[in-house]
């Protein structure tokens, strides 16, 4: 009985480490795994705040646009007799519409440097 207890100590051992090479295997591929999809979603996120950082650079545009003091002195004159006020309803909604020859005479230079 004494040499079986050597050699059952032995099986036990190998069948322990056995058990860990294969269970450090599969938390390997786990992680792998895991990596790669975490490093999917950071592409993907990146990729959204990209598409949202030119949406916001194109209103800024948009916005310099309309808002530009030649415009506004334009629309002042059209629709606002004696400096009196109107309420937005009683402005045309062509006006908020740019033409294309409006959008081609003037580009707002500072938005367009900082692109």
């Amino acid at each position: 009985m004494n040499n079986l207890q050597p050699i059952h100590r032995l099986h036990l051992f190998h069948g322990c480490l056995f058990f860990t090479v294969v269970f450090s295997v599969c938390l390997a591929f786990y992680m792998q795994f895991k990596y790669d999809n975490l490093q999917e979603q950071i592409a993907f996120g990146k990729n959204e705040i990209a598409e949202y950082q030119d949406q916001i650079r194109l209103l800024e545009i948009e916005w310099v646009y309309l808002t530009r003091p030649e415009r506004l002195r334009q629309l002042t004159e059209k629709f606002l007799q004696d400096n009196q006020y109107m309420l937005a309803s009683q402005v045309q909604e062509d006006i908020t519409q740019p033409t294309s020859t409006e959008l081609m005479v003037e580009e707002p230079k500072s938005v367009l440097q900082s692109l």
